[in-house]
């Protein structure tokens, strides 16, 4: 069902997104999986800014260690304002367009849809960005009450 109304919460955001991936997954464009990635991304502004935190790097290691996955995501957010990415730095034009194969994570989201799928190599794995993505924002919603 799509969103009706404009957020609010660190939670809507998350809706926000969940909507962007799920219409990504009906019609694969990266406009919208890399919409779903700044708007996940982002879920972590708002949480901060609910919480009365500010995003220092004491703050930023200890989400990261909370979400795994997540500095990958606001790597490839940041890297989208940038042509070309810093060195080690997860970035969208490092990412890899393929059809899913056997043993790669996620397999069965993926397999048999005729969908291609964006990689991200993280410690010498592919990656599905979408899949990185979801599980960010599935751990994200067991691990946060709502603040409304």
């Amino acid at each position: 069902m799509p969103i009706t109304k404009m957020p609010k919460s660190s939670l809507d955001m998350v809706a926000i997104a969940e909507e962007l991936l799920e219409q990504y997954r009906k019609t694969p464009s990266p406009a919208l999986l890399l919409s779903a990635v700044l708007t996940a991304n982002h879920v972590i502004d708002w949480h901060c800014k609910e919480n009365g935190k500010k995003l220092d790097e004491e703050m930023r290691k200890d989400l990261e260690r909370q979400f795994p996955g997540w500095d990958a995501l606001r790597q490839i957010s940041n890297g989208l304002k940038h042509m070309k990415p810093k060195t080690n730095q997860y970035h969208h034009g490092k990412l890899i367009d393929r059809e899913p194969s056997w043993g790669d994570d996620n397999f069965w989201r993926g397999y048999g849809t005729g969908i291609p799928h964006w990689y991200i190599d993280i410690n010498e794995k592919q990656v599905p960005v979408e899949s990185l993505c979801q599980d960010f924002l599935d751990k994200y919603k067991q691990n946060v009450e709502p603040s409304q």
